[in-house]
């Protein structure tokens, strides 16, 4: 089993005086990558010049019975230092054959593997969005949102030497009849500053 992705744009309002005026914000060609082996995943980022919003929009990223962590990259940051502010989710979906599993999804700078039912014995499983309970079905589950500020510390402080890469990971107690891909749509927004001189 493996966990597969779905866009968003955001304007930000600022107010001058007494008029609502819409920022200025560029929509250019994203500075990070999403690998081409994955055609399944849309990325939009905005940016003032150093203040950068990624935006994956996922649309059935692929990601077994027994325990298990499993995961796929979704992003991966350019070389240099930047400072990751805020990760987010928003209507994500899993869906999965067979019965309903409250799987525990995050974002991580490693691809969640191993006999696990949940990412937080393995810091680095969701080291950017601590897990979530997401429900799956095989129609899609419950969409769910989440918003994370960074810490300010460890991966979010990501110098040149840093893990740029990131994963969406699902860990859960999968039932026999969960067979197949699990897939996951929504919207990822990664939210962040670049530090380079």
């Amino acid at each position: 089993m493996s966990i597969i992705p779905t866009q968003l744009a955001t304007t930000n309002n600022t107010t001058v005086k007494t008029a609502l005026q819409t920022e200025s914000v560029i929509s250019k060609t994203p500075l990070g990558s999403t690998p081409s082996s994955i055609s399944t995943i849309t990325t939009a980022e905005y940016s003032t010049g150093k203040d950068v919003v990624t935006v994956l929009t996922l649309n059935a990223l692929a990601g077994a019975a027994a325990s298990l962590g499993i995961g796929n990259i979704v992003y991966t940051f350019p070389a240099g230092q930047h400072l990751e502010l805020v990760y987010g989710f928003s209507n994500l979906s899993l869906t999965a054959a067979g019965t309903a599993v409250n799987a525990d999804v995050g974002l991580g700078s490693v691809v969640a593997s191993g006999a696990v039912s949940v990412l937080s014995g393995t810091a680095t499983f969701e080291n950017r969005l601590t897990g979530q309970t997401i429900a799956t079905d095989p129609a899609g589950g419950a969409a769910a949102s989440a918003l994370l500020g960074a810490t300010g510390t460890g991966i979010s402080l990501n110098v040149a030497g840093s893990v740029k890469n990131v994963f969406l990971n699902a860990a859960g107690g999968w039932n026999a009849n969960n067979v197949g891909s699990l897939t996951a749509s929504g919207v990822i927004t990664l939210k962040w500053t670049i530090m380079n001189a």
